[in-house]
């Protein structure tokens, strides 16, 4: 795991400057935070796998704060019945599973539950990277994607800074290193798959 201190080196490695009159620290520390997610959102990192049991209320429950929907995996509760992830539209009409929607009470999005009566569930899921601040803070994400993340950091970068061919070559270096790390050192790591909405999710 790397802490965010790691990838602010690398980044000015990547970047050519450690300056930081333009390329200030809370832009680049910004942009690796978006290259985490970019992580995330594309590949199922084994590290982020959690297991974790969610508390429902008449039918409704708090999102977790790193649960992310696209590596949801499943649901399922004491007795392992599995319930699906179902869209808003399909979750009306069902008698047994889950979906996230906007609550008017709780004016917050929230877990829904049918039936109401259930009090648990198990979720596992892949959690979003750590929105890291302090130097310390730990992304989640291995250290074998550092590259990775700090090549595609360099890219948002330099695409704000309007050096768009320079960015092109960072973005194709950040998807090569990403992939590399997929056919060495995750399975089934190449794209996030749902099997709730019948589609692959964005692959790099």
């Amino acid at each position: 795991m790397s802490q965010l201190s790691t990838y602010r080196t690398i980044l000015s490695e990547e970047l050519g400057t450690s300056e930081t009159v333009y390329l200030t620290q809370t832009k680049r520390d910004r942009a690796v935070n978006q290259a985490c997610r970019w992580i995330g959102n594309n590949y199922q990192v084994p590290e982020l796998l959690l297991q974790q049991n969610v508390t429902f209320t008449t039918g409704l429950a708090s999102i977790p704060s790193r649960y992310h929907k696209k590596g949801h995996i499943k649901a399922y509760d004491s007795s392992d019945t599995i319930f699906e992830f179902l869209t808003p539209n399909n979750f009306d009409t069902a008698g047994r599973g889950i979906t996230i929607d906007y609550n008017i009470t709780a004016a917050a999005r929230r877990i829904h539950v049918v039936p109401t009566t259930t009090t648990t569930l198990t979720f596992r899921y892949y959690q979003k990277p750590l929105e890291m601040t302090a130097s310390t803070d730990d992304s989640g994400l291995p250290t074998e994607l550092d590259y990775g993340v700090c090549k595609y950091a360099s890219y948002l970068m330099k695409q704000e800074k309007g050096e768009f061919n320079e960015a092109q070559v960072l973005l194709a270096s950040a998807r090569e290193e990403a992939k590399l790390w997929a056919n060495t050192f995750a399975d089934d790591a190449g794209e996030i798959y749902s099997t709730y909405e019948g589609y692959d999710y964005l692959q790099s």
